[in-house]
Order: structure tokens, then sequence, then C-alpha cells
């Protein structure tokens, strides 16, 4: 939670995804998830992306957020845009100084959610928009976490499976940097 006395930095968010659809069949999922096991955020795969371009959906935005070290965690916060189809959101991460692998995203806005990140762990979320609410379960297989009060990187690699749907993995890097 913000409070007063609560450093805010304005800074610029990079984030790169790659979604995996593995509704395709079984063998090809499980391709697909052994491939990207080797991507860590920055690394490349269009090779893979080119030859599976209907399986993999990957992209990269740059947007303007804030950067807060409270007494004992940090946030970032930043507006979605049309790239990720969450356009109006607000999303927020945070996690505690003392657990940086336990990190919380908050989405505000036509949807919201809030998802749990803990590496080997599985969570059941709730995803709302203005028609329906839905659980979603979160299964996260790693977390790399390197932000400070002055920026870093974030690196998520999770697995999403909304109710009656196939599973979808993300592997999510949040790169912050300062702005001033």
């Amino acid at each position: 939670m913000t409070q007063e006395n609560d450093v805010k930095i304005p800074v610029r968010v990079v984030i790169s995804t790659v979604h995996i659809d593995t509704s395709v069949n079984d063998m090809l999922g499980t391709v697909l998830f052994c491939a990207l096991e080797r991507f860590e955020g920055g690394e490349t795969i269009d090779a893979l992306t080119e030859l599976l371009d209907d399986n993999v959906d990957q992209f990269e935005m740059n947007v303007d957020g804030v950067l807060t070290r409270g007494e004992n965690q940090i946030e970032i916060e930043y507006a979605e845009t049309a790239l990720t189809g969450m356009e109006g959101c607000h999303t927020k991460l945070s996690f505690h100084l003392d657990d940086r692998n336990f990190i919380t995203m908050q989405r505000i806005g036509p949807m919201h959610h809030m998802l749990i990140f803990e590496a080997g762990k599985q969570y059941t979320c709730y995803y709302q928009t203005e028609y329906l609410q839905t659980e979603v379960m979160v299964m996260t297989k790693k977390i790399k976490n390197d932000l400070t009060e002055t920026g870093g990187d974030l690196f998520i690699d999770y697995i999403v499976s909304l109710k009656n749907s196939p599973p979808r993995r993300t592997k999510l890097r949040i790169r912050a940097f300062s702005t001033i």
C-alpha cells in the first residue's frame, strides 16, 4: 500500500511477452513448452515464432509508469494499451523486499483481476469483465526478480488456465528504468 513518504520515480516500462497456444494438439504443445524452456525474457525465439506463427504470439511494448519504493515493498504501475487487448486498464505489480519471489499483479478497468505468482505454486484467482466472472488457475514455473528502487528486470514464466479453456503459457519480462 502506497504511503505519503514513499519514493516515487517515473520509469519507462518495457514489457515483452510470449504467449503459447497449446490447444492445437498435445504433441505441438509439448514441443512449444520444451522450446520455450530456454527463453529467458531477452533471448530471441524468432525462428520458432516464424515456424509456428499461428501458435505463438510475441510482442513488446513501451509505456510510461511509476515505480514506488515503500518501507518494505516495490510497486510498478502503468496503463495498458490496445496492444495487450486491455486498453483502459491500469496494472500494478508489487512485491515485498523480503520475499521477491511472491508477486501480485492487479488490473483494474473494464476487466479486472488479481493474479498471484510464486515459483512452483498454483493459485486460483478470479477474472472479471462487465459480462462475466470466472476462475483462473495460475501456475508459476519461474520468477527472476532483480527490481530495485532504481529499476531493473522482472521475469515471470507462468501458465494460465481459464475455466473450460486450454492452458496458455506466458513468459513476461518487465524492464523498468528511470526517466529522470
